[in-house]
């Protein structure tokens, strides 16, 4: 399958929580580029959702808040939980100066 998106996702496993209408939860982002990321959840969000994303991080004493909405849905049957996760691909509204520090820090490897 092509890769159609915009920037190239770097691989990490971040907690977080995803608020949107009528919830909130903690998950994990699994990936994260300059335009978007994928987040690790059960949550059965329609794409076009917006939803808040609060990055928690070492090394920064408050979340970073992220603006997004939902692009696409992955829902994984039950019994193929282990080798495959069920998420969210979450396309950026907009991208603050702490969460493009972040991806540098990502980059450079420190955290």
């Amino acid at each position: 399958m092509a890769e159609n998106r915009s920037s190239k996702r770097q691989r990490w496993r971040l907690p977080c929580e995803i608020v949107y209408d009528g919830g909130r939860q903690r998950s994990f982002v699994v990936d994260l580029s300059e335009t978007g990321l994928f987040v690790q959840t059960g949550a059965r969000l329609r794409p076009g959702t917006e939803v808040e994303v609060r990055l928690t991080l070492d090394r920064r004493p408050a979340p970073v808040v992220l603006r997004t909405r939902v692009a696409r849905t992955k829902q994984v049957p039950s019994h193929l939980m282990s080798v495959a996760r069920s998420g969210i691909g979450l396309r950026l509204l907009d991208a603050p100066d702490d969460y493009l520090a972040v991806l540098a820090d990502l980059k450079s490897g420190a955290r």
